[in-house]
């Protein structure tokens, strides 16, 4: 994937926003902020792995000590550097080029809904010092028309392969469980 990506599905910045700010969505959102609330250390930076549009900041800007959102959109993250927001800032970069080329020491590390992207190697490069929450799809599905993957079905359901990545993250030590009480997601934890 190139380093360039201007949209996420196809969407603006301002498009990815709207389009989620669904009752459900809403919904899904406070189930995660409260998911987060209980796992993270808010005396340890968060590094945000697949940010997008900054959703993990946004919910958690009043207890982040520091916070970095790393992406390959540059669309979301040339946005979210131009808001100068406090205790935060943006890397335009795949995530897992990130976690190989910084030493990831005594933080949280978040994927939500990234990790089928970024891939599960890159927990093979976060350390025990680190907390890890990941949050993904539990079954498949495809991308909308506009996304990434438009034209690549077959190298993204080779990418995206819940049971695979479910398997990789227990054999990792994550401990895995169902998100809002659905079957449609999970959440995959590694506390300090």
């Amino acid at each position: 994937m190139e380093n360039d990506l201007k949209l996420y599905k196809g969407l603006s910045f301002e498009e990815y926003n709207q389009r989620y700010s669904s009752d459900v969505h809403k919904r899904q959102n406070e189930c995660l902020k409260q998911e987060l609330l209980d796992h993270l250390d808010f005396d340890k930076k968060i590094i945000d792995l697949g940010c997008g549009t900054g959703l993990a900041y946004f919910m958690l800007k009043d207890r982040i000590k520091e916070y970095i959102g790393v992406d390959i959109c540059s669309d979301y993250i040339s946005t979210l550097s131009s808001m100068n927001l406090e205790k935060a800032s943006f890397v335009c970069m795949d995530g897992l080029e990130y976690v190989k080329n910084n030493e990831i020491k005594h933080s949280n590390v978040l994927f939500l809904w990234s990790i089928e992207y970024i891939g599960t190697e890159a927990i093979d490069y976060i350390d025990d010092t680190n907390t890890i929450v990941i949050v993904s799809y539990n079954k498949p599905y495809l991308p909308g028309s506009g996304s990434i993957y438009e034209g690549k079905e077959k190298e993204f359901k080779k990418l995206h392969n819940p049971k695979k990545v479910q398997r990789d993250l227990k054999s990792k030590g994550l401990t895995l469980r169902k998100f809002m009480n659905e079957d449609y997601y999970f959440i995959a934890t590694r506390k300090t």
